[in-house]
């Protein structure tokens, strides 16, 4: 029973882990078709991102920079929540775990533990994925 249990918290510790690089990947998705409107749209000061196109009513609409990424609007934790919300449509949890979320010099950090985090600068419209020790077999 033991041994089960050990190798149970090993396997939902590595779907837990993959699960995080798959949204990180979402989010960078995301953070670019919004740059590509932007683009398309002359440089508008907002757009509207829809997460289902076969809906036309259902869109979110996200404040861009003047470089043509998404603002962080307020410029705080709460503006990391926000973002996180327009672009995702999901909550800040991962299977069972819960994301935690920082603001700092104009950039999002959401960590899902002490190993790996997603951060986004909202200058540049960088995203980065940082894992320091989960076993991962992507990477």
């Amino acid at each position: 029973m033991m041994l089960w249990i050990a190798e149970f918290e090993d396997t939902e510790e590595q779907a837990t882990s993959t699960s995080f690089k798959l949204i990180v990947n979402e989010f960078k998705n995301a953070v670019n078709l919004t740059h590509v409107e932007w683009l398309r749209l002359a440089r508008a000061d907002s757009i509207k991102f829809y997460s289902d196109l076969s809906n036309p009513d259902d869109f979110t609409e996200i404040a861009m920079t003047q470089k043509g990424w998404p603002k962080v609007v307020p410029s705080n934790i709460q503006g990391c929540n926000l973002l996180w919300q327009k672009l995702l449509k999901q909550p800040l949890q991962v299977i069972h775990k819960n994301i935690i979320v920082k603001y700092q010099n104009n950039t999002c950090i959401f960590q899902l533990n002490s190993q790996q985090q997603l951060s986004y600068q909202v200058n540049n419209g960088q995203v980065d994925y940082i894992n320091s020790g989960v076993k991962d077999a992507f990477q």
